[in-house]
């Protein structure tokens, strides 16, 4: 019971009043916390990466990280702070699971909502996007834009350039792995 009246009294706390306990090693400021803000993060998590168990895991680890560190990190604005946490932990998820091909999508949408969010975060973003597909040699480049923003199936797009459904799907494959390898090595530079 005294353990129910602790966390109520936490209720009336600041995210930043709550970290400063966290800091002091207050295990029940950090139960707060979590409560405050698990559903938000798992809902980030889940909207992009379309997985239950991998988003919740996700969040655990966010959290993990929060209390293992609590001592060496600074976090002026803790909602901020989860959120590109999160984040960053959806895009390393998104790397080390070798995405499908739904990746790009996934990728504009969680772009989107940085656009939302946090405007120069997306423009980064859009301009590296941009600058990768620029790099492309021109066939590979023309596939994709075909594929992402026309909507074109691989068949029309192989009638189309009068190649074969193989050599579609192998230069977007090619393609999804530098957009990939390329991207993630910017998540680390532009998320903290």
């Amino acid at each position: 019971m005294a353990f129910l009246l602790e966390m109520t009294s936490y209720a009336q706390n600041t995210d930043h009043d709550l970290m400063l306990g966290i800091k002091a090693n207050d295990a029940a400021a950090f139960t707060a916390l979590f409560n405050r803000h698990y559903r938000n993060l798992y809902l980030t998590a889940l909207n992009i990466l379309r997985r239950d168990d991998v988003s919740r895991d996700l969040v655990q680890d966010v959290f993990t990280q929060l209390w293992v560190r609590r001592h060496e990190l600074e976090i002026a604005y803790p909602n901020a702070w989860l959120q590109q946490a999160i984040r960053f932990q959806v895009f390393k998820a998104i790397r080390d699971q070798k995405i499908d091909e739904r990746f790009y999508d996934r990728l504009m949408e969680t772009s989107s909502e940085l656009l939302d969010e946090q405007p120069l975060l997306f423009k980064e973003l859009d301009g590296l996007v941009r600058e990768i597909l620029a790099s492309l040699p021109a066939d590979a480049r023309r596939i994709f834009l075909l594929s992402r923003e026309e909507k074109l199936p691989y068949r029309e797009i192989a009638v189309k350039m009068e190649i074969s459904v193989k050599t579609v799907e192998k230069k977007m494959t090619a393609t999804l792995k530098v957009l990939r390898s390329r991207l993630r090595d910017a998540m680390f530079a532009i998320i903290p």
